[in-house]
């Protein structure tokens, strides 16, 4: 049967993502296969730029050696036990919020006043011992500033932040769980923002408003990004801090060293003993001036979001790019899978706009490539479908078709990424520092040429789960996927449901249980819950409906 005919087809025969004179307009223009844009590829923003060369590995052996590393880290910890005899005191008598939508009650009184005064001096000396000898500040803080937006790099962000600023911040829920920091958090006022739920993101919305309004809690420090970034890039923002339509400061911070930039990756505690073996641990704290909302910004967050972005990479010489924190959750579930993430021209801020879904269920999808990754090379290739489903000469025909269909990123366009704007360092604390890296011009990664990242199997997966949902707006692709097998009813006569019922049976004879993940815990929302009526908030039943798989057609 041929493939079916239809714009999306004709993009993908005729190659029209590579037809554009840049990668920019191929970017701005092109919806590719699954109706989701194509951008060009960037560096990873969610890694370091100061990998640990032979210099960093010989300090780290020296620093522990000579006992300094390891004494720094006694002291901080011993400082951080003492610290909780006043937080402790501070909070005497403040009862815990039972549940994580609750706003905690406002610490008064004067005697609580000072000791927090006390605990913030007390987090000074902490960095002081880390090696923050000294801290450079450019601009001041507004002190009627009620939110501050900024960047997030390191575990360090806020330590000075809070100490300078008196606001506290806003983190997630499950922090505040941690021995000692829990407790430091809570007596420092900090927001629990829990991202596990609707109902947890929608209480956070309304608690970070609530708190920004009322000026007996202690400004609000919002991390927009939601995750942390390198310090030359700058991922899209989150808009729970516009939401206030109230103005923001934002807040630029970063660690101008060219050895260690000091960037929260996936183990923490290597983050923290590598910032211990630091002769002198630098950081730069840059205040922007406020930003005040236009009429139209109150009314949409997200363009009030965009702005500041905007505003914050210029002025901070960062380098937008259009990834977001669920990249990041899909990266880290191919970290914990051992499956590779190429940074792709696909991202998952568009596919969760797309299909409203859900991160568990990627991870689910995540462990199952994993599963099939026959080689363990981090890819699916042809040759690991086949081995590890020992398929005929027939079925290894279908998938090579869904491969070539599938297939969304060309490794020969790598040289259309786009020049990446420079910073030059001036003043005289970022020529001590040396400066951080500037960012690859390309990425360091590879693209399979004859095998599919993660990223290019996952809209597919999702196509089919939501097809009783999304139709017809992915008609095209389930026709095209359709075409795929040698079924002998025409897809003229079949609706949505039922192209994505032959397609899922064809799929599921080999993965019994690929369309039915355990589903995540997101809760609906009443009219309880919020000021606003959201009764009849579909649950993931309603958005994430999978056809049932009755195998293939005549």
């Amino acid at each position: 049967m041929p493939l079916a005919s239809s714009d999306l087809t004709e993009h993908l025969l005729n190659g029209d993502d590579t037809q554009e004179d840049s990668a920019s307009a191929r970017a701005s223009k092109q919806e590719g296969f699954f109706r989701l844009p194509s951008h060009p590829r960037y560096h990873n923003p969610f890694e370091t730029l100061t990998h640990i060369g032979r210099y960093e590995k010989l300090k780290i052996i020296v620093f522990t050696l000579t006992g300094v590393a390891p004494l720094r880290l006694v002291i901080i910890l011993a400082l951080g036990v003492l610290g909780m005899i006043p937080a402790k005191l501070a909070l005497l008598g403040i009862s815990r919020p039972d549940d994580v939508r609750d706003l905690q009650p406002r610490i008064t009184g004067w005697w609580r006043k000072a000791l927090i005064h006390f605990m913030l001096l007390w987090v000074r000396i902490i960095l002081f011992v880390a090696g923050f000898y000294w801290v450079n500040v450019e601009g001041s803080p507004d002190r009627r500033t009620r939110v501050y937006v900024s960047t997030h790099h390191s575990i360090w962000d806020t330590l000075y932040l809070m100490y300078y600023t008196g606001a506290c911040e806003a983190a997630k829920s499950e922090v505040f769980d941690l021995p000692l920091v829990g407790t430091y958090l809570r007596v420092l006022s900090a927001l629990p923002i829990d991202r596990r739920s609707d109902i947890g993101r929608e209480a956070a919305r309304r608690n970070m408003k609530e708190r920004a309004l009322d000026e007996r809690y202690p400004p609000l420090i919002v991390f927009p990004t939601a995750t942390c970034n390198n310090i030359r890039q700058m991922t899209e923002f989150k808009t729970g801090a516009f939401d206030t339509g109230l103005p923001v400061q934002p807040i630029g911070i970063s660690y101008p060293c060219r050895y260690n930039d000091l960037y929260l990756d996936d183990n923490i505690l290597l983050v923290l003993y590598r910032t211990l073996c630091q002769f002198i641990n630098y950081e730069t704290i840059t205040f922007l001036p406020i930003h005040r909302p236009t009429p139209a910004e109150e009314d949409d967050p997200t363009l009030y979001a965009a702005e500041v972005r905007r505003v914050m990479c210029k002025e901070l010489h960062r380098v937008p790019v259009p990834f977001v924190f669920e990249d990041e959750m899909l990266r880290t579930a191919c970290v914990e899978n051992k499956m590779s993430l190429c940074q792709q021209r696909l991202t998952m801020g568009d596919v969760f706009e797309e299909f409203d879904t859900s991160d568990r269920i990627l991870e689910y999808w995540v462990g199952i490539l994993h599963s099939i990754d026959f080689d363990g090379d981090g890819s699916i290739s042809l040759q690991d479908v086949r081995n590890t489903f020992s398929l005929g000469p027939r079925e290894t025909t279908y998938v090579s078709r869904l491969f070539t269909m599938l297939k969304q990123d060309d490794p020969d366009t790598d040289a259309d990424v786009p020049p990446l704007p420079r910073r030059k360092e001036s003043g005289w604390y970022s020529k001590i520092a040396g400066g951080v890296p500037p960012v690859p011009r390309r990425p360091k990664d590879a693209l399979p040429a004859n095998a599919l990242a993660v990223h290019e199997i996952v809209p597919m997966l999702l196509v089919l789960y939501n097809a009783a949902k999304s139709r017809p707006r992915h008609r095209h692709s389930l026709e095209l996927l359709y075409s795929a097998f040698d079924f002998p009813v025409p897809t003229a006569v079949l609706d949505e449901t039922e192209l994505a019922t032959a397609v899922c049976g064809q799929l599921t004879r080999y993965i019994p249980d690929l369309f039915n993940p355990p589903l995540p815990r997101r809760n609906t929302i009443s009219t309880a819950d919020t000021p606003s009526s959201t009764a009849g908030t579909s649950t993931d039943e309603d958005i994430l409906t999978s056809p049932k798989a009755e195998g293939p057609i005549g």
